[in-house]
C-alpha cells in the first residue's frame, strides 16, 4: 500500500512539472499541446505515465520499460517530447487509438498486422542484398525467389516500408569503368593489312650454239 502511495505521489510530482503551455489532446491531434520538462534521475515509466495522462491517453507499459532519464525540454510539443524520452529510454512507443504502448525496441513493430508483399529487383541479384535486407528489416520474413529475381516480404508494414527505400539505393545499374570500355573498344578494330614485296625472279642463263664451217670446235674452244 505504501509502495503504490509513493509511486502515485512521483506520477503526481511529474504531472506538476509539465506545465502544459496549449490547450491539451491527443497525439493525434492536428494542434496538439507543448510541455515544459524537467527532470534529473527521473523513472522512465512514470515520464511516460505523465505524458499519457496530460495528452489524454491510456498507457500501456511493458513491464521491462525501466530505468531512470534526466531530461530538460521546453516549449516541445507532446508528441516529440514522447520522442525525445523514448530514444533516451532506448525503447520505442506507437499509439492505437486512444491508448499508447511503450516496449523495449522491435516489440512494437511484431503487434503490427504483417503484410506480404513482393520486393522484384531489377539490377541487383537477390543474394547481393539480402544481407542489407535482413537488418534492415528484424521483423520481416523474407523469402529470395531466384527464378523470378524477387523477395516475398511478411511483417510490418513499416519495416516494409524501410526495405523499399534500401532496395531504391541498392538495386541500381553498375556501370562499367572508363577504362575498361576504351580497351574494349580498341580490341574490336582490325589492323590493317601489310603489303608483302613478291621476290623478283632469278635471272636465266643464256645458250647460243653457232655452226662452224672450217674450223674444228676442240681448237675453238681451247
Amino acid at each position: 500500500m505504501r509502495r503504490a502511495t509513493v509511486r502515485k505521489s512521483r506520477a503526481l510530482l511529474l504531472a506538476l512539472v509539465l506545465m502544459v503551455s496549449a490547450v491539451l489532446g491527443p497525439l493525434a491531434s492536428a494542434a496538439p499541446g507543448k510541455v515544459n520538462l524537467n527532470l534529473v534521475g527521473a523513472d522512465v515509466a512514470e515520464v511516460f505515465r505523465a505524458l499519457a495522462e496530460v495528452s489524454g491517453l491510456n498507457i500501456v507499459l511493458d513491464p521491462s520499460v525501466r530505468g531512470t532519464l534526466t531530461v530538460k525540454l521546453q516549449d516541445v510539443e507532446i508528441d516529440e517530447a514522447l520522442k525525445l524520452v523514448a530514444y533516451a529510454a532506448g525503447v520505442e512507443y506507437t499509439t492505437r487509438g486512444s491508448s499508447l504502448i511503450v516496449t523495449p525496441k522491435g516489440v512494437v513493430s511484431s503487434l503490427e498486422a504483417p503484410v506480404t508483399v513482393q520486393l522484384p529487383l531489377k539490377h541487383a541479384r537477390t543474394g547481393d542484398v539480402a544481407a542489407a535486407l535482413a537488418m534492415t528489416a528484424p521483423n520481416t520474413r523474407l523469402q529470395a525467389d531466384a527464378r523470378t529475381n524477387s523477395f516475398i516480404a511478411q511483417g510490418p508494414a513499416g519495416e516494409i516500408d524501410s526495405l523499399r527505400n534500401v532496395l531504391a539505393l541498392l538495386d541500381v545499374p553498375v556501370e562499367e569503368p572508363e577504362e575498361a570500355s576504351e580497351v574494349a573498344g580498341e580490341a574490336e578494330v582490325e589492323p590493317e593489312p601489310v603489303a608483302v614485296p613478291e621476290p623478283e625472279p632469278a635471272p636465266v642463263e643464256t645458250v647460243r650454239i653457232v655452226a662452224l664451217e672450217h674450223a674444228p670446235a676442240p681448237e675453238m674452244a681451247e
